[in-house]
């Protein structure tokens, strides 16, 4: 053969002789020796016992060359044994075509045993999905530990398995049709490339340039440059020190420099996400700008009308349906218009292609309900598991039985819903003007796995959208590629950051107005992406989608319906509308009285004193320091005596250090077991202000409520307290988890097989500050009586507010007042908030009307930031102009930090103190206003502090304005309409379209009377109690036609239920014409005959609810606008006394009253 040892026979079907030659293995290598053409080489090993017929007829003879050189056939019984490698050979053959073969029938039958385990009782309805579906194997492979024990922090490398394609990707024809605008990102984070893009079945198309997305509506607007994006070369050899050190700070950057989670490939760039995936320079540069990177238009996008990507409908019915296993499959029509008379439609979703991410539901329950005319409520849920559901708020579950459903409806609803089989997903129209509100089908893609939801929709085009927070940004949110994360965070105020709070709800406006909102209802991390199109992408980490749609049509309208849904605003006492002042670092009572004292002398009209940590002893809550604040409890007494309040800080976190016996709080709640658990079950120890430690007490947990109460009385018989000051309660941490970290076990969490390692790591990050859930927070690992801290974070806040709120109540019996930083949806019904940290500084002043704003949108009106700013040293000009706008905050307080400069209104100088004691006793004297709008927030869900589009929706130019708000309807702090400047009372008379300047002396803030409103002041003094004392006087505004109105709210202002039980009354105000006979000296001076009736001004007051006396009277008119000459006034029939100056702004002042406000009145002016 001369060395070729490659069978000479054409006859190769066996199957021995296919994996030579498929595996190229020579058959030299089984040392055969040579026999006599008739004796044939032993394959019992490989193929058993053949007879040699069937080897002759398989395999064929083969020509060998023997030892001594002859050539001669060699047969198959007479080979000698094989060695080794023959058994190698062997034993590898069998692994492939018996073993693997085997296991593979295995795994299918135990994927059909699974899929028969769901279809068991509708087997016929399944046709058409009972192929098997690939269950995903968890994906926790390739971590990194930086340190050791159960408490070592480990960082994911890769967190998102590569799977095969789940289909062919889409072609470039129909990838490139996709205008940028309508691009939905396939691939969040980072790490994206054409191969993994194509991978998940999506179009990977890069952008001709690297600028910016920027207003791409209808894909025609050139992008605008927002920042400058760098040019980083990863593979740029670095030191050894500087590769230790960045390994250190971003350990999930390859050893080549690139990210496996995070990282950028600037040559197959998907998004710019975050700063951790940037170079050290770039970093810097980011870092210093407290800025996250720009989101820009992805290259990784879902193909066209791929809403189904990973599910189709099953089903869709209006009959009542328990379970998917009672639905008759396939029985979805084209196309469904969901009409409100059927009270509640439910579908079903199937999964049909995983997901990237670990363990997809794979059968989605679409439940949507006609809750009332307003308000419609869509809820998609695992159909076979559950999930967790937030809690609180605790919404109310209409009972859409048959006879309520003809009560809900006695009309039309204002909406009304779509669905369709061929493509998944839901439009929402409103019905008046068939405007398409939500639209999530044919968009983006549905995904529904344990740790990772995501779901696009499309908005009306042009509409404004408002909300998200709690954000540091403009009231109007760009649409250009912006992102919005929502995890609550202890953190100073800056842009593209997640705050405080959490609010998963916005609202839209409408090119002609009509606006709408959106709520869902979901406590885990989460990020909302806003984009050309308008268009919408919620991605939340887990949870259910649980959306509630309001539809308004007005702004105040939909803010209503939201509030109406998640708690109306709780009333506050009305001394929590005077000013409070406060400051972290006056270390003794003795300085705290020296600050007050010297305001008070000045002028400055306060209401609340307050106390932050230095009254703690050793920082710990439920004590004071009887050294350094030795006398408190006196103090607080005289504070009472003066009409004024007293309010101490009291953190989310208790000590844990101090021993056993000497820390009663920790001691009883170590008892009563309501700690926040580690995963070991004992208390969760972090770090706050506390000397050695801090726990937290669980606030899910029902035993929270006595334990806590019994903690205010605690300090309550020390000090008299009146309201409470929460902070810290995101809940903040000095350490990232515990002093070592947090848990790095594998070990499992229920029948969902997710881990406790899947928690702190999941498998899908929003680019939160700190790229670690765990940042300076409580682990995401540790238990709560309501679930874990990865699902509750965002509630422990909220929770926190509401035991407090109860716990004041059963100690004083009075409304309760309370303030807290974190913040959740619904908690306006319980507290107040502060906007946090705010830096001194003149943007932070811009960016706090904004803020304000939002948080009465989001059904929290009693909201403020610190004057002056709480961060670094004020200034004299700074401060004079943040005293004039914190005065008209619904909440105004001055507060800073213990390291600057004094700034409270005595401090700085004569400019400050003139600026902030005028615009203090103007919101003294406007108390009767302000406390009515806080009742009608408190029982109608309206708002205190307002956008202007609010009143002016149909003006586009108002969508955008944030620099001004306004108090209820009638004061503004200008859009087209009749104005009257508070303090000269001149009109202001702007024309269509147009912008006007105003003067602002340095000791004066712009304030603007609306024409048509009559509002409802009092003589201010130097508290609440002694300014409620002082009759009322009315400000009225003329408007178009001679006409205004007004109301008043009236009741004690401290008690509880006043308006629940009746025990208030409200007055109605009317300006109008009308017609009356004058007496003898009117007659003399307006010339009229002695039987002749004249036309004039009329103004009435009407108690239309008396449920309390009111105690004060009215003593003084005041009018602008007066069309005319006045030649007479008469009150209740009797001539007045009056004085009117035609050229001073044509304003009449009436005086000296003293009408009795709880009886009908009558003033005339003609």
């Amino acid at each position: 053969m001369n060395g070729d040892y490659r069978p000479k026979s054409n006859n190769q079907s066996h199957v021995f002789g296919q994996a030579l030659q498929q595996h190229k293995i020579d058959p030299g290598d089984l040392n055969q020796h040579c026999f006599s053409q008739h004796q044939k080489p032993s394959y019992e090993h490989f193929v058993g016992e053949e007879d040699d017929e069937d080897y002759e007829e398989d395999f064929g003879a083969v020509d060998c060359e023997c030892e001594d050189g002859n050539k001669r056939k060699c047969g198959r019984k007479d080979c000698p044994r094989l060695n080794i490698a023959t058994i190698l050979i062997c034993v590898l053959l069998f692994l492939v075509f018996v073993l693997l073969p085997a296991i593979y029938l295995l795994h299918c039958f135990d994927l059909l045993k699974a899929h028969w385990e769901i279809s068991d009782e509708s087997t016929s309805g399944y046709t058409g999905w009972e192929r098997a579906m690939k269950d995903h194997s968890r994906v926790d492979s390739s971590k990194s530990e930086i340190a050791s024990g159960d408490n070592a922090v480990v960082q994911p490398v890769s967190n998102v398995a590569a799977i095969p394609p789940t289909k062919p990707p889409p072609s470039y024809a129909q990838c490139s049709a996709i205008p940028e605008a309508q691009r939905f990102d396939c691939f969040p984070g980072e790490g994206a490339s054409k191969e993994k893009c194509e991978a998940r079945g999506c179009c990977w198309l890069p952008r001709a340039n690297r600028q910016r997305g920027s207003d791409l509506i209808n894909n025609k607007q050139k992008f605008k440059r927002a920042a400058v994006e760098p040019t980083l070369k990863t593979s740029s050899p670095v030191s050894s020190d500087e590769d230790h050190q960045r390994k250190k700070a971003h350990p999930n950057i390859d050893q080549d420099g690139s990210s496996s989670t995070y990282g950028i490939d600037w040559n197959n760039l998907s998004h710019v996400r975050h700063i951790s995936s940037l170079s050290s320079t770039v970093e810097s540069k980011w870092k210093n700008s407290n800025k996250l990177p720009p989101l820009n238009v992805p290259y990784c996008f879902f193909p066209p009308g791929d809403s189904g990507h990973y599910y189709s409908w099953l089903n869709i019915s209006s009959s009542p349906i328990k379970s998917f296993r009672d639905i008759e499959f396939d029985s979805v029509d084209d196309g469904v218009m969901l009409e409100p008379k059927f009270g509640s439609v439910t579908g079903f979703l199937k999964l049909h292609t995983p997901s990237p991410y670990p363990r997809d539901a794979r059968i989605l329950r679409v439940d949507v309900r006609f809750e009332t005319k307003e308000r419609l409520r869509i809820k998609i849920v695992d159909a076979e598991h559950s999930r967790y559901e937030p809690p609180y708020p605790e919404v109310p579950i209409m009972d859409l039985s048959k006879k309520e459903k003809n009560t809900i409806f006695p009309q039309k609803a204002l909406y009304r819903v779509e669905m369709d089989k061929s493509r998944t997903g839901f439009a929402v129209y409103r019905r008046s003007n068939n405007q398409n509100l939500f639209d999530s089908r044919s968009v983006g893609a549905l995904v529904f796995a344990d740790q990772f939801i995501q779901l696009s929709a499309l908005l009306p085009p042009e509409a404004s959208v408002y909300g998200f927070g709690e954000h540091q940004a403009s009231l109007r949110l760009p649409t250009d590629w912006q992102r919005f994360v929502l995890f609550n965070h202890d953190t100073q105020p800056k842009v593209k950051t997640n705050l405080y709070g959490s609010h998963p709800f916005y609202m839209a406006t409408e090119k002609d107005g009509s606006s709408y909102g959106v709520f869902l209802l979901n406590s885990n991390a989460m990020e909302v992406i806003l984009q050309p199109g308008p268009a919408v992408t919620f991605r939340a980490i887990g949870g259910v989608l649980d959306f509630h749609f309001f539809l308004g049509p007005s702004p105040r309208e939909v803010v209503s319906q939201f509030t109406d849904l998640v708690g109306r605003p709780f009333m506050p006492p009305l001394w929590g509308l005077g000013f409070h002042l406060c400051r972290f670092g006056t270390k003794t009572l003795n300085r705290t009285k020296e600050i007050l004292m010297k305001n008070r002398i000045a002028g400055v009209p306060i209401d609340v004193q307050w106390n932050d940590l230095d009254y703690m002893s050793q920082a710990n809550d439920f004590t004071y320091d009887n050294q350094t604040f030795h006398g408190l409890p006196e103090f607080i007494e005289e504070l009472h005596k003066m009409g004024m309040h007293y309010i101490p800080i009291i953190d989310a976190g208790i000590s844990g250090g101090d021993g056993k016996g000497k820390y009663p709080p920790y001691d009883e709640g170590l008892a009563a077991g309501i700690f926040i658990r580690n995963s070991s079950g004992l208390p969760f120890v972090g770090k706050v202000w506390n000397k050695k430690s801090t726990v937290w007490p669980d606030f899910t947990n029902p035993a929270s409520v006595p334990y806590w109460s019994r903690q205010m009385e605690r300090l309550h018989s020390q000090i008299a307290f009146d309201g409470a000051w929460i902070d810290m309660n995101e809940p903040s941490n000095f350490y990232s988890g515990t002093e070592r970290g947090c848990p790095t076990s594998g070990r499992e969490l229920g029948p969902s097989g997710r881990r406790e390692s899947d928690l702190e790591h999941p498998p899908y990050l929003p680019p939160i500050e700190g790229s670690l859930l765990a940042y300076r927070t409580v682990c995401m690992s540790a238990r709560h009586f309501a679930g874990v801290h990865y699902d509750v974070h965002n509630l422990h806040g909220f929770t926190h507010a509401i035991v407090t709120s109860f716990a004041l109540i059963e100690l004083r019996g009075k409304r309760p007042f309370v303030i807290s930083r974190s913040t959740f949806s619904g908690h306006g019904h319980y507290a107040g908030h502060w906007t946090g940290d705010v830096g001194s500084t003149w943007e932070d002043m811009s960016a706090s009307v904004p803020a304000i704003l939002n948080f009465n949108i989001f059904g929290i009106p009693l909201v403020g930031a610190d004057i002056c700013g709480f961060n670094g040293n004020t200034t004299v000009e700074l401060c004079n102009r943040w005293s004039q706008l914190g005065a008209f905050y619904p909440f105004s307080r001055n507060h800073n930090t213990d390291d600057g400069i004094d700034q409270d209104p005595a401090s700085l100088g004569p400019e400050v103190l003139l600026s902030a004691r005028n615009a203090l006793l103007t919101r003294y004297s406007l108390l009767p206003y302000l406390y009515t709008l806080f009742w009608q927030s408190h029982a109608f869900g309206d708002t205190v502090a307002r956008p202007v589009f609010f009143e002016f929706p149909e003006d586009p130019n108002t969508h955008s304005l944030d620099k001004q708000f306004m108090w209820g309807s009638a004061l503004m702090i200008i859009p087209v309409g009749i104005w009257y400047d508070f303090r000269t009372k001149q009109a202001v008379k702007p024309e269509s379209d147009q912008k006007i300047t105003l003067t602002a002396p340095l000791e004066y803030i712009p304030l603007l009377v609306r024409g048509g409103t009559i509002i409802p002041m009092q003589a201010p003094n130097m508290t609440t109690t002694q300014t409620r004392q002082n009759n009322i006087e009315l400000l009225v505004a003329v408007g178009e036609g001679n006409s205004a109105e007004g109301v008043l709210y009236w009741d004690d202002g401290d008690s509880l239920n006043t308006w629940e039980d009746g025990h208030y009354s409200f007055l109605t105000f009317t300006l109008g014409r009308g017609s009356t006979t004058p007496g003898e000296e009117e007659k003399s001076t307006a010339k009229v005959s002695h039987n002749a009736s004249v036309e004039g001004s009329v103004l009435s007051g009407v108690l239309t609810w008396r449920g309390v006396p009111i105690p004060v009277n009215l003593g003084a008119v005041r009018v602008m606008g007066v069309d005319g000459p006045v030649h007479g006034v008469s009150a209740n029939g009797q001539s007045v006394n009056f004085t009117y100056n035609e050229s001073y702004y044509k304003y009449l002042v009436i005086e000296n009253l003293n009408i009795d406000l709880n009886t009908v009145f009558i003033i005339m002016w003609y």
